[in-house]
């Protein structure tokens, strides 16, 4: 069976938002649920959380991922943001019960990558890749579909969050139709919004 993910801060933030009952007396384990590891901890001590802080704990997390069971997919920096990586996940061989590795697996993210990758966004705000966007604008032009020209991200795109059905979906399938040319290898796509 195959399942693929992405981490994504929508993701990140509504397990974060679920666990944010600590119990510890020290201040500063009470920024974070009990879930999170020391590793991600050691990593959000860090003045600044870069790309390498990122990659460190999302390494953190396949590992935490596999040891649930799964085999992790080469990861692929994410066209939509950036920052992020894609990668894609399968059961591991000998693996049936899916239950029970998704049991195993549900802390991974919070537990090792989820407030990193919050903190590396805030502080690395996303951006679609140059090519893609170059790519992209001419398209949405030809397409009839407004835009500033100054959009960076995918939900600069809408004016908010009311726009329609039709405009969201007219946009994504131009950005679908251009990242299936420009990254072929792409095992799926997150736009993040």
């Amino acid at each position: 069976m195959r399942r693929s993910f992405a981490i994504t801060t929508a993701l990140g933030a509504v397990l974060i938002a679920g666990l944010t009952g600590c119990s510890s007396e020290d201040p500063e384990a009470q920024k974070y649920p009990s879930v999170v590891s020391p590793a991600q901890r050691d990593i959000l001590s860090r003045e600044q959380i870069g790309f390498d802080e990122y990659k460190e704990a999302f390494a953190n997390y396949v590992r935490c991922t596999e040891d649930a069971g799964y085999v992790v997919g080469e990861p692929i920096l994410n066209p939509m943001d950036g920052r992020t990586y894609l990668a894609e996940q399968t059961l591991a061989p000998g693996q049936t019960d899916v239950e029970a590795v998704n049991e195993k697996a549900v802390d991974c993210n919070p537990g090792e990558l989820g407030f990193v990758q919050e903190e590396y966004l805030k502080q690395n705000p996303p951006q679609i890749d140059a090519v893609l966007l170059e790519t992209v604008r001419p398209r949405l032009d030809l397409a009839g579909i407004s835009t500033t020209g100054t959009e960076t991200r995918f939900g600069d795109f809408f004016a908010d969050a009311a726009d329609d059905q039709a405009r969201f979906t007219a946009i994504q399938r131009v950005f679908s139709q251009a990242i299936d040319e420009l990254f072929p290898g792409l095992p799926y796509v997150d736009y993040g919004y």
